[in-house]
């Protein structure tokens, strides 16, 4: 049995997407990024056995395809952290309103321009891990994917700041 892994690293996984870190600091009071976007950038690795009976660990078109989806999603949108302890969110009509906790701020988007994550913040940590998830969940409906073990994502914001977070996968090694 070989085990390896398939690095997917190409120039169409990227997405631009608008957000702001808002946290508590140290005086227990919200402290907020201005809000800005990134040109954002997802590469993927996938990790697992070389099956005797067949040609990859992983058919490169699949894991394309589903990071390509994934890429279209968050395009050119407002990334939201519905979990987020400093943030109040909420949707009304159209729309969708974050309250800055503790202060008068509040933030109003057209519905369609957002994308509502389940995540406590929207850094490159948080997306990094979402999106491992959401490439898990779409692998693991594929019963000839079982022999995969671990899949990392890296969401790089720019030049020399990324973040790498691993999926563990249910493999029978």
């Amino acid at each position: 049995m070989q085990v390896g892994s398939v690095l997917l690293e190409k120039e169409s996984l990227r997405f631009f997407a608008a957000h702001f870190i808002a946290r508590f600091g140290k005086d227990g009071k919200v402290e907020r990024e201005t809000l800005h976007g990134h040109n954002y950038r997802m590469i993927v690795r996938v990790a697992g056995q070389k099956q005797s009976n067949q040609a990859y660990i992983i058919d490169k078109n699949e894991i394309q395809e589903i990071c390509l989806k994934i890429c279209r999603q968050f395009h050119s949108k407002m990334l939201i952290p519905r979990l987020s302890p400093a943030l109040g969110i909420s949707e009304k009509d159209n729309h969708v309103f974050m309250q800055v906790k503790g202060t008068d701020e509040i933030f109003q988007f057209p519905k369609g321009d957002c994308l509502i994550l389940d995540l406590e913040y929207t850094s490159i940590e948080g997306l990094a891990s979402h999106c491992a998830k959401l490439i898990k969940e779409e692998l693991m409906k594929n019963q000839d994917n079982s022999h995969l073990t671990e899949i990392y994502v890296t969401i790089r914001e720019y030049q020399g700041l990324e973040c790498q977070m691993c999926e563990q996968l249910q493999a029978k090694l």
